[in-house]
């Protein structure tokens, strides 16, 4: 494999790199044009476009957004474009009680204007040709067809109105092969004039549905020569298309290809590979895995990840592209001294109303990686904390520079005594805010209670039982193994879940019950324990039930930090706040929806930085001083989880 760099420009400007510019929004979509220009589209109303690859980034909303936060602007889906200039964006765009838009551009996303499509729904998914062709799938109405590049649609019956056909596929020749979330499968060989119903893998019963209650949605569908591509659920599958027989593509996760089938990538669980026009495989390719999107042109694959592109080609060559830094509209920060704060790359931005008119300020002396947090306090402070945890310290007052370490951080602060330790607890949502507070500080041997506090909304106080006091003992425990997160001696082992044999023998027979209700076609959503996956191999599932209590130290930090969790607007939190006699504050936060049986993790935060870790110390700590705060009921629930995480991890 030939690796390749492509460095366009150097500028002074630090944060230039192979980052796309800053978006607000995580659900990003690609697409490139015949002539090789790019987009970026994302459902806050964002889009992005660029000449080709590496070309400078160049902001283009058809709709100016307000403040900020990007209010005003239209969801989006993606985009269409025929050419360079030429092309659309479409999504969910009101038009009064209509939603019947599509934004058209004729000069590079320069200019943006309004057309009706003449139906009114959601645009889940389009297609286009370089001979002007597109068609639009308008959830609940049908299809909206153009010849004019967009500029005047034409309706196209759907094949059953009822279904929502999310992805779609046309080809040259104007055949197309349509799919929708609820397991149905159409080709047309006339541009949409006529359709075909085509029988799914899951109509063949070529995998078994072990996730019953699961959607049975095509997620991706192509035409690639004589073959149909399709995945299902997750599962990928071809045919020819003269006898549909759908079978595997072994390890297959997704496919690209583009309207001239000038190439085919197949994406695998470790990376990528080339098949030819029989499907055989012609070449593996070490690509990036951590993809958001993709498009094929021209016999090579463009793909969107970790904020930058990366282009593949059919022979083998890769290329990772250093873009020509570009000025983009700042990201608001946040605020200090009554002004908001907007950053573009390392350069600073002010503004005195919402956020819609900023002046250039500065330009931070440090460069930005990925994966890297900025952050400025409310009296206009700068820390930036880097993936390896090194941090910079800036103040543009006085332009002085601090470089340190998260560990050499923590390390200075437990330099000084501790002269309070605070306990929190309390919850916040839409409907209710509150909290309640403890404090203690430190008498001859131990912590002593000074104040307890509650405030907010009606509730039942969750600190109301707090000890009087805390031995000081104890509270050392605590504060020797923070002050040593880093040795690994102190990770978290399986051993300090003090789970039981008997726990782990009720997991196996909630596996066996799950398999058994598989097996008869019962209903899995009620069940103690099941995978929301199809063809589980069940005989493994039940071996792994011995693999949880060898769980290494590495393998819990990692489910820890990154296991599931519930998105909801309520966040329940319990912390730890220390102080030292210098006024320095030592946060430890755990605040999610619902807490687990140790209320891992924990969320540090000390002066600007943060790190994430679970220590049993932690843990420990509680138990010993407020035991009411964990559930030990829950611990069922973490060896589901800790299996589950054991399947995917060796599948």
């Amino acid at each position: 494999m030939r690796r390749i760099l492509l460095t366009l420009a150097v500028l002074p400007v630090l944060f230039a790199s192979a980052q796309l510019p800053r978006l607000q929004s995580y659900a990003q979509r690609l697409s490139v044009s015949p002539a090789g220009s790019v987009a970026v589209v994302t459902r806050a109303g964002e889009v992005l476009l660029a000449a080709a690859p590496g070309a400078p980034w160049r902001p283009a909303p058809p709709v100016p957004q307000e403040g900020p936060s990007g209010i005003g602007a239209p969801l989006l889906e993606s985009a269409c474009f025929f050419g360079r200039d030429t092309g659309f964006v479409y999504g969910f765009i009101h038009n009064g009680n209509q939603q019947n838009l599509i934004y058209r551009t004729v000069d590079g996303g320069k200019t943006w204007s309004k057309h009706d499509f003449g139906q009114s729904g959601w645009v889940d998914d389009a297609a286009s040709l370089p001979n002007g062709e597109a068609w639009l799938s308008v959830s609940g109405s049908g299809f909206a067809y153009t010849r004019d590049h967009g500029r005047t649609w034409e309706p196209l019956e759907s094949p059953e109105r009822k279904q929502r056909f999310t992805r779609l596929f046309f080809n040259t020749a104007r055949e197309g092969l349509i799919g929708s979330l609820w397991n149905s499968l159409c080709y047309t060989p006339d541009g949409g004039r006529t359709w075909t119903w085509v029988p799914t893998p899951l109509d063949q019963k070529k995998y078994r549905k072990t996730n019953p209650e699961g959607r049975p949605d095509i997620g991706s569908v192509a035409l690639w020569g004589r073959y149909y591509l399709v995945r299902q659920e997750g599962l990928s599958f071809y045919s020819r298309r003269d006898s549909v027989d759908w079978q595997p593509l072994p390890g297959c996760t997704g496919f690209y290809t583009d309207a001239q089938n000038s190439a085919l990538f197949l994406r695998q669980a470790h990376g990528w590979s080339v098949a030819g026009p029989d499907l055989a495989t012609l070449r593996t390719i070490e690509g990036p895995y951590a993809v958001t999107d993709g498009a094929c042109y021209d016999g090579s694959l463009l793909l969107l990840g970790s904020g930058k592109l990366t282009r593949m080609w059919a022979d083998g060559r890769v290329a990772d592209y250093v873009p020509e830094a570009v000025e983009v509209r700042p990201e608001y920060l946040g605020t200090a001294n009554g002004q908001a704060i907007g950053v573009s790359g390392n350069r600073i931005y002010t503004s005195t109303n919402d956020g819609s008119d900023w002046t250039y300020r500065y330009t931070l002396p440090f460069e930005e990686k990925p994966g890297g947090r900025l952050q400025v306090s409310p009296e206009g402070r700068f820390t930036y904390q880097m993936p390896d945890d090194s941090l910079y310290y800036y103040s543009p007052v006085t332009g002085f520079l601090r470089r340190t370490h998260w560990q050499a951080e923590l390390a200075d602060f437990f330099t000084a005594p501790i002269t309070r330790l605070t306990l929190e607890a309390g919850s916040s949502g839409c409907f209710h805010s509150y909290r309640d507070v403890v404090i203690y500080e430190p008498a001859a041997d131990a912590f002593e209670q000074v104040d307890a506090t509650s405030s907010g909304s009606k509730h039942a106080p969750l600190l109301a039982r707090a000890p009087g006091s805390i031995d000081s003992a104890t509270v050392g425990r605590l504060l020797r193994a923070l002050e040593n997160l880093g040795d690994t001696t102190s990770w978290l082992r399986y051993s300090d879940l003090e789970l039981t044999p008997k726990q782990l023998e009720a997991l196996r027979a909630e596996v066996r019950l799950f398999r058994n209700t598989v097996g008869r076609g019962g209903k899995i959503s009620a069940l103690p324990f099941s995978l929301p996956e199809n063809n589980i191999d069940f005989d493994r599932l039940e071996r792994l039930v011995d693999s949880v209590p060898h769980s290494d130290p590495a393998f819990l930090r990692a489910y820890f930090q990154s296991g599931p969790r519930i998105i909801s607007t309520t966040s329940n939190s319990r912390a730890i706040r220390l102080t030292n006699d210098r006024g320095e504050e030592l946060l430890l936060r755990n605040s999610v929806y619902e807490q687990d049986a140790y209320l891992f993790p924990w969320v540090l935060h000390l002066n600007g930085a943060i790190h994430v870790t679970s220590p049993p110390a932690v843990y420990r700590f509680i138990k010993q001083v407020y035991p009411a705060l964990l559930d030990t009921k829950k611990r069922p629930e973490l060896l589901r989880h800790l299996l589950q995480a054991h399947y995917y991890k060796n599948r």
